[in-house]
């Protein structure tokens, strides 16, 4: 050291910025960043949405304006198709906005480790099906947000829809890794 100036151990920096940005560290071996952000919206995504739905939903019930919007002469049937579409096209622009600011944090990061991170996926996709790959990590997190939805709409329940799918997707999680395991037709 010189005259009390502290260096930073450089590993240490690169992990603490990929924490931050991505929640794990990419080295050269892995994946790579987009299938690390694609990775992590299909973890975070699920749990994100169902508040999300719940809340919108429910609110409508606790509020007393689902009540008044219907007595304007819609059904509900009608009342509930809107509320789905309007969260599900919500839930589309949140989840587009995380993606485009994950891969501003992703390119960011990659000038910092002096572009070591790759933006391509080692025997995977190219350039051109990467929105294949964005609308199949959409339509996985689409059966929980529809899980919360009807939770909701039956229990009129932000807890109730919010809270069964965090228990469902830490069981589905639990489950596929007990059956990763056990390989062969299980996996």
């Amino acid at each position: 050291m010189e005259s009390g100036r502290i260096h930073p151990n450089p590993l240490a920096c690169r992990r603490a910025v990929a924490f931050v940005v991505g929640g794990r560290f990419t080295s050269r071996r892995s994946q790579g960043a987009l299938v690390a952000l694609l990775d992590s919206g299909q973890y975070w995504g699920p749990i994100f949405i169902a508040f999300f739905t719940a809340s919108t939903v429910a609110t409508e019930y606790n509020w007393g304006t689902a009540r008044n919007a219907l007595t304007r002469g819609q059904t509900r049937a009608q009342y509930m198709w809107a509320k789905l579409l309007a969260t599900a096209l919500m839930c589309s622009a949140g989840m587009l906005l995380v993606l485009g600011i994950g891969v501003l944090f992703s390119i960011g990061a990659t000038l910092v480790w002096g572009g070591d991170m790759r933006w391509d996926v080692p025997g995977g996709p190219s350039a051109a099906e990467v929105p294949v790959m964005i609308g199949r990590a959409a339509l996985a997190i689409l059966p929980y947000g529809m899980l919360a939805f009807a939770l909701t709409v039956i229990s009129r329940s932000t807890a109730l829809g919010a809270t069964a799918v965090l228990i469902y997707s830490l069981i589905e999680s639990a489950a596929q890794g007990i059956l990763g395991s056990l390989g062969g037709r299980w996996a």
